[in-house]
C-alpha cells in the first residue's frame, strides 16, 4: 500500500532537516528564519513550517487565524506567560473562543 503525505505527491517522502530551505521572514527580526517543511502557508490545506530564532531574539505578539500545533524542537519557547521547554508540544485555536 503506499502512503501518500500530500496531494501531489505520488509517494510518501521523508524531510530532513539538513535539506530544510532556512529563509528570512519579513515580518520576523533579521537573525529569525523560516522554513517550509511541506505544503503552502498562503494557499489552502495543511502546511508545516519551522521556525528557527536565536537566543534571546524576541517576536512580537500576533494572531494566526488558523488553528496551530506548536512543537519545541529545542530550546524554551516563550508564549502569553508559558514557558514551553523542549519537546513541549501546545494547540492552540482548537475549539477556543478567540480574543
Amino acid at each position: 500500500m503506499d502512503v501518500i503525505a500530500l496531494p501531489d505527491q505520488a509517494v510518501f517522502r521523508s524531510v530532513r532537516p539538513e535539506d530544510l530551505d532556512w529563509q528570512p521572514f519579513p515580518a520576523f527580526p533579521p537573525s529569525a528564519r523560516l522554513a517550509i517543511v511541506v505544503g503552502q502557508p498562503t494557499g489552502p490545506g495543511l502546511y508545516v513550517i519551522r521556525v528557527r530564532v536565536p537566543s534571546g531574539v524576541k517576536l512580537m505578539p500576533h494572531r494566526h487565524p488558523e488553528d496551530r500545533v506548536y512543537t519545541v524542537i529545542s530550546g524554551v519557547f516563550c508564549r502569553s506567560g508559558q514557558a514551553l521547554l523542549s519537546g513541549a508540544r501546545m494547540a492552540d485555536g482548537w475549539g477556543l473562543r478567540r480574543r
